[in-house]
């Protein structure tokens, strides 16, 4: 009884719509329809020369579309929290390390040799950068005793010269 691609009663998206399935396209168009806004998806059917089309309200659509939207934000932030709590944690395991190492380069900056370990007993590039500090810091310790005890040898030895030319002073005054 009614003509969708003339009738005035009809939107001009369900006329332009009823136009396109007359002509075998496939396509979707959005209209209002006694003020329900709504959608149809139209196609061909093969081999009949008839098209098919269905409409539905758009709030039908939108709605499974947004509770996937919430669903899907909810997760994104779920893994964004978890993320940065396991970058940070990962951010203090190796950044406490090099403070460490840090604090001992400080201390025998000021010339205090005194700190044996560093308490960092892991088996990564940084454990292995801690034993060789530490390393480091022992061979220092040693070569400055070592310094010291040849210090203290050449102290000895400077007294006994003078000691001895003390002596050879006084032979020679003697002498003379």
């Amino acid at each position: 009884k009614a003509n969708s691609l003339t009738d005035e009663k009809y939107p001009q998206a369900i006329r332009d719509a009823t136009g396109r399935m007359v002509r075998g396209e496939t396509g979707i168009a959005r209209y209002q329809w006694e003020g329900v806004e709504k959608m149809i998806s139209y196609a061909p059917v093969p081999g009949t020369g008839w098209s098919l089309a269905l409409t539905v309200p758009t709030a039908e659509i939108s709605g499974a579309l947004s509770s996937l939207t919430k669903i899907s934000l909810v997760t994104i932030v779920v893994v964004m929290l978890l993320a940065g709590i396991a970058i940070s944690w990962f951010a203090r395991r190796i950044a406490r390390p090099i403070q460490s190492l840090e604090a001992a380069a400080q201390k025998i900056a000021g010339g205090d040799l005194s700190q044996k370990s560093l308490g960092i007993s892991s088996n990564d590039e940084i454990g292995r950068l801690a034993q060789s500090f530490e390393k480091m810091t022992q061979s220092v310790g040693s070569l400055i005793g070592q310094i010291s005890a040849k210090a203290e040898h050449l102290a000895a030895s400077s007294e006994e010269l003078t000691a001895s030319a003390g002596q050879s002073s006084q032979a020679s005054n003697q002498i003379a």
